[in-house]
């Protein structure tokens, strides 16, 4: 530099201007070369960006982000840019995995929002309870049903509205779950005597059946207040029915009801039993839209939200098989059921007998049903059925003392029989329990 001023007869001053102007203008070409470079990155990010997800390369998309974020500058458009091509680098990465991984991935993000417990819990939000804490309001349930008109002594009592109803004698035993005894058919056919609930004990683990409250929490009884703040938005699978104590077929199909919600709880099944008694619990009944008995429904909910919003007829819980399997029973309805429906009345597509239960429940995946060896053995269990108890009132009979009393004749409760009926009662009921143990 020296030898280059001396050599123009530059003066010091001049060189140094000349070499400032020199180096700015140096300055300015590499800022230009960067913002040309800039300009470029843009162009590509933007371009990469403005592409569909499922179009993007995801490995261009991220070099030229790299790119991008070593040179762009700190202004509000560059720093949206970024954003926008973060954003679009996930869901080009998300597209470019198998589908197989895709659903694995969204499926456990939806477990994770869907088990994280809300900000804000709301009134309706979900409340779990301890089986002790169920078992209690359960009782309650049922002492509250066993109260009812119908079944209140002398003056006080109300007449059942059913032409053919029992007397309130025998409807006491059956105003609540679990039910006191076991039905089965009479000798004559024409009606049904007590026996005690047997479970064969190579299909069930009678040392769990026989621990204190099993059988009680078998079938939960419900009301309103249970079921909003307990069960229905809680996401359970359920299986309730509906029935009234003065119906002559609620009661022959309550014992083989109850001995199915045994063997799903002794077995550790994922679907619930739940009973309303829709004598008392009108308002429950109401909501499910229940136009006679016995019925039962299925319940698999989403679970609830905050605003305690719940679909009663719509089958959405975290397991697709059982909606799948629901919806299938909903869409094959068997029209027989709807049978004597009063005219202008739409079937219920989400009710279905009681006497239909065993066979519904095949369809439904293993985890969520007894096995096949207790099906078969639940099918052959009980011979109570609508065509024998229906048409009009039946005896029914004890093993004891007194002779059979028709409800015609006597109180219409369980009655006594002869001591020679005791043996042959003892005898049939070998013959029974061995048959009941073929799978």
């Amino acid at each position: 530099a020296a030898a280059r001023v001396e050599g123009l007869g530059k003066s010091p001053e001049v060189a140094a201007a000349d070499q400032a102007l020199a180096e700015l203008e140096w300055q300015r070409k590499e800022a230009k070369k960067v913002e040309v470079k800039r300009g470029k990155l843009r162009k590509e990010v933007e371009s990469l960006t403005g592409m569909k997800d499922d179009k993007v390369n995801a490995t261009l998309l991220k070099a030229a982000l790299v790119k991008a974020q070593a040179v762009l500058g700190n202004s509000q458009e560059d720093a949206a840019l970024l954003t926008a091509a973060q954003v679009k680098l996930e869901a080009a990465a998300w597209f470019a995995l198998p589908l197989a991984d895709r659903l694995e991935k969204a499926s456990l993000e939806f477990g994770r929002e869907a088990c994280s417990p809300p900000a804000d819990r709301g009134k309706w939000a979900c409340q779990k309870i301890s089986d002790k804490e169920m078992l209690k309001r359960s009782r309650a349930i049922g002492e509250a049903s066993c109260n009812h008109p119908t079944l209140r002594d002398g003056d006080q009592a109300e007449k059942p509205p059913l032409q053919n109803a029992l007397p309130s004698e025998t409807a006491k035993n059956f105003c609540r779950y679990p039910p006191p005894f076991d039905l089965r058919e009479s000798e004559d056919g024409r009606g049904f005597r007590s026996a005690q609930f047997e479970f064969p004990e190579k299909l069930f683990n009678l040392t769990a059946i026989q621990e204190e409250d099993f059988g009680e929490l078998a079938v939960v009884n419900l009301d309103m207040n249970l079921f909003r703040s307990n069960i229905a938005t809680c996401g359970e699978f359920w299986l309730i029915e509906f029935y009234v104590h003065w119906c002559p077929h609620c009661m022959s199909v309550m014992p083989k009801f109850y001995k199915l919600a045994v063997a799903l709880r002794s077995m550790g099944a994922k679907l619930r039993i739940g009973a309303v008694n829709c004598a008392t619990q009108k308002e429950l009944c109401g909501a499910f839209r229940v136009i006679g008995h016995p019925l039962a429904a299925f319940f698999y909910p989403a679970g609830g939200n905050p605003s305690g919003q719940v679909q009663l007829f719509e089958y959405a819980g975290k397991d697709v098989r059982v909606n799948t399997a629901l919806n299938y029973l909903k869409a094959h309805r068997n029209p027989a059921w709807d049978a004597g429906l009063p005219e202008g009345m739409e079937p219920q597509r989400h009710l279905f007998p009681v006497e239909a239960t065993n066979d519904l429940i095949r369809l439904l995946p293993e985890e969520y049903r007894p096995t096949d060896a207790v099906m078969r053995w639940l099918g052959n269990a009980s011979s109570a059925g609508a065509g024998v108890v229906c048409p009009e009132k039946r005896p029914w009979h004890d093993a004891a003392k007194k002779r059979p009393q028709s409800a015609a004749e006597g109180r219409g409760s369980v009655q006594n029989g002869s001591d020679t009926e005791d043996k042959e009662d003892e005898e049939e009921k070998k013959e029974e329990g061995a048959e009941g143990d073929e799978p």
